[in-house]
This record gives structure tokens, C-alpha cells and sequence, in this order.
């Protein structure tokens, strides 16, 4: 066991205090041109479309914390006016993600 030097404070020298701050987690938004108070309020995640490729029917969006998230034309389904025609590179679109066997795919998007 630890020899502790300081009685007043119970945790050993090599450890840290409960004082120590934590650095804090700064999530960049990869939204631009997008406040909070302007995206509309609908519940769901907020992205950009960063790659699309209309022939093999994929691709990829971005979310608020710079993840890229896969979703296949085929396995989502549209909400809102929008479908699948209006898909291209650079559009703010909302989110719902589900598991699948292949991962964390996209299982609903409503193009803005």
C-alpha cells in the first residue's frame, strides 16, 4: 500500500486530486453558415452531406462533431418533401440513426 505524506489530504502524491480541473471538451461544429436558434427544432440530428456517389447509391454525413456517419439509398427512408432525387454533396439534412449488422448506419433523413 501507498504511503500517503499529506494526513490532511487522503490521496496518495501520485494520483490526481479531485481539484484538478478537467480539460473541457470543445465540439467544433462542422455545420457552418447554420446557428442553433436558425436549424429547425424536428428532433433530429443535424449534418452535412460531405460525400455522395448517385451511382453506387452511398454515401456519407457529417455530423455536429465531425464523425462521418454511412447511409445506402436503398435502407433509408425519407422524411418531409424531399427524396432521394434532391441528394447532393454540401446539403444540411436532419438524421435518425439505427444499428445494423455492418454498424451505425442512417435509417432516416429530411433534407432541409
Amino acid at each position: 500500500m501507498e504511503e500517503i505524506k499529506n494526513p490532511e489530504n487522503p490521496v496518495p502524491d501520485n494520483e490526481p486530486s479531485p481539484e484538478t480541473p478537467v480539460a473541457e471538451l470543445k465540439i467544433v461544429s462542422s455545420l457552418p453558415g447554420f446557428s442553433p436558434q436558425s436549424l429547425p427544432d424536428d428532433k433530429f440530428s443535424k449534418g452535412r452531406i460531405v460525400k455522395y456517389f448517385p451511382q453506387s447509391r452511398y454515401g456519407f454525413i457529417k455530423d455536429k462533431r465531425g464523425k462521418d456517419v454511412y447511409f445506402n439509398v436503398d435502407e433509408i427512408r425519407f422524411v418531409g418533401d424531399k427524396g432521394r432525387e434532391s441528394l447532393k454533396e454540401g446539403i444540411l439534412v436532419g438524421y435518425d440513426v439505427a444499428w445494423t449488422p455492418h454498424g451505425l448506419h442512417i435509417a432516416y433523413i429530411k433534407i432541409y
